[in-house]
């Protein structure tokens, strides 16, 4: 998911419009991230939900899903302006981190690997 983020990241680096951002799959909406740009090298990141629900749905068609929302709803004081290098960066930096310490498969066991309680 986080490298469908940056694709489109990169698309508004390019001089695309806006992007919507799936962060929160919940049953009856999904949280969103709105990045757009604002003035000079900053881009405007607003949080809001919609209503398509996570069942409405499949995640990787969130490209398609998030052009087509009309009912955005910002959510109050959730906004932030950041020069677009910075999202990347940071988006970038998550899925790395994500990619080099994946989920342990058993979740159920109290050692790690070396033998030592958690």
């Amino acid at each position: 998911m986080l490298d469908r983020w940056v694709a489109e990241l990169k698309r508004l680096a390019a001089g695309g419009g806006p992007v919507m951002l799936p962060f929160d799959f919940s049953d009856e909406c999904t949280g969103w991230l709105r990045v757009g740009r604002s003035r000079d090298d900053l881009v405007e990141v607003q949080a809001g939900w919609s209503r398509p629900g996570q069942y409405d749905f499949n995640p990787s068609q969130f490209v398609a899903v998030g052009g087509s929302l009309s009912d955005f709803e910002p959510v109050r004081n959730a906004r932030i302006e950041r020069p677009l290098t910075d999202v990347i960066a940071a988006v970038t930096a998550c899925r790395d981190r994500l990619t080099d310490h994946p989920e342990p498969d058993d979740f159920t066991s109290s050692e790690d690997t070396t033998g030592e309680a958690r």
